[in-house]
């Protein structure tokens, strides 16, 4: 809170010192996208095994209550619409998404060291699709004639719809692990580097560099065992968690909207 205190008190001071004298911030309604990495962190991209899945192991067959993702360098994107409220402040409304691939070498190793050779392999055939919704204030804040840093702080919805299913083949059978839809409360904190191209015209148009952190705890409600040898499934009604960051990098472009000319 003091660290936001600090930011807030500081922004004010750089509107005061440098923004109303490179007044650029006419656009008053703006659509967006940017394109770029997504870097897992926290458990999300980590591959802890005193978590799920290798947690159950080491706990004599009992599941943990968090989960390690194995997320790998992924790809992220989002869309936008910024409208401006008053002065250098806008409400920004995005929606998010972040693809990674599941680390299954990583995952692999682990059990290769706790099983004798080629008794055991793991496969999944799916990738990560975390997706956030997400709503709140932005600042922009003119450095130049045509140049501009841009703060954001938005939060929301997020959701992984498809979480990855892990198929274990043992000599005896093949047990696969899957999970239900996860969801839970989310937030994106970013900062950028906004380039204004004079077009002359009704329309403006912005190129964007971005860094913005996205962060969320993640609760999937239940999970299923299914097993082949004999055909059967159970289901867990134990939720488990995983806490989700995400370090996205990016660039982008921008169409906003001028107000008529006087």
């Amino acid at each position: 809170m003091k660290r936001i205190f600090i930011l807030l008190i500081s922004l004010l001071f750089a509107d005061m010192l440098v923004a109303q004298k490179y007044d650029n911030d006419e656009m008053r309604l703006s659509f967006g996208f940017s394109l770029g990495k997504s870097q897992p962190l926290l458990d999300y991209g980590s591959i802890n095994q005193s978590k799920l899945p290798m947690g159950r192991i080491f706990t004599t067959g009992q599941d943990t209550d968090k989960i390690s993702g194995y997320a790998q360098l992924g790809f992220h994107y989002n869309v936008y619409v910024s409208y401006k409220i008053k002065g250098h402040l806008h409400i920004k409304i995005a929606l998010n998404g972040d693809i990674n691939s599941y680390d299954l070498n990583a995952l692999s190793k682990q059990y290769d060291g706790l099983f004798p050779p080629a008794t055991v392999s793991v496969y999944t055939p799916s990738e990560y699709y975390i997706m956030q919704y997400l709503i709140g204030p932005k600042y922009n804040l003119p450095v130049s004639k045509n140049c501009s840093i841009e703060f954001a702080a938005i939060a929301g919805l997020t959701t992984n719809n498809r979480p990855p299913s892990l198929t274990f083949n043992r000599l005896l059978d093949t047990v696969i692990y899957s999970y239900s839809a996860g969801k839970g409360f989310g937030y994106n904190l970013g900062v950028g580097f906004k380039y204004n191209l004079e077009t002359g015209g009704d329309f403006g148009v912005g190129f964007h560099l971005n860094l913005s952190y996205a962060g969320s705890n993640i609760i999937y409600p239940n999970y299923s065992v299914t097993t082949l040898t004999p055909l059967a499934t159970t289901t867990y009604n134990v939720p488990k968690s995983m806490e989700l960051g995400i370090l996205q990098l990016t660039v982008g472009v921008s169409l906003a909207l001028l107000p008529p000319k006087k």
